[in-house]
C-alpha cells in the first residue's frame, strides 16, 4: 500500500509539476505575444504618421503645381496676346510701308 499512496504522490507531483509548467509556458506566450503586439502597434503609428506627412507634402506639391501651371497659362496667354499684337502692327506697318513705296514711285514719275 506504500508504494501504491508513493506512486500516487509521484503521480500527483508530476501532474502538478506539469500543470504549473503549461501555466508558466501559457503565461510566457501571452507576455510574447503581448510585447510583439505592443511592438506592432508602434510600428503601424510610426508608419501612419509618415503617411500623413507624405500626404501633407503631397497636396503641398501639388498645391505648388497648381499654382505654377496657372502662372505658366497666364504668361502663354499673356505672350499669345502680344505676339497677336506685334503681328497685327507688322500687318499695319508693312501695308503703311508698301502704300508709301506706291506713293513714292507716283511722284517719282511726276
Amino acid at each position: 500500500a506504500t508504494l501504491r499512496k508513493q506512486a500516487e504522490q509521484k503521480e500527483e507531483a508530476l501532474y502538478s509539476k506539469g500543470k504549473a509548467m503549461l501555466k508558466e509556458e501559457k503565461e510566457r506566450s501571452t507576455t510574447r505575444l503581448k510585447e510583439q503586439r505592443e511592438k506592432a502597434e508602434t510600428i503601424i503609428k510610426e508608419l501612419e504618421g509618415e503617411l500623413h506627412e507624405t500626404q501633407d507634402i503631397l497636396a503641398d506639391v501639388r498645391g505648388e503645381k497648381e499654382a505654377y501651371e496657372q502662372h505658366a497659362r497666364t504668361k502663354i496667354t499673356n505672350y499669345k496676346h502680344k505676339i497677336h499684337f506685334a503681328t497685327a502692327r507688322i500687318n499695319e506697318l508693312t501695308e503703311e510701308t508698301s502704300e508709301l513705296k506706291d506713293a513714292m514711285k507716283a511722284l517719282d514719275r511726276e
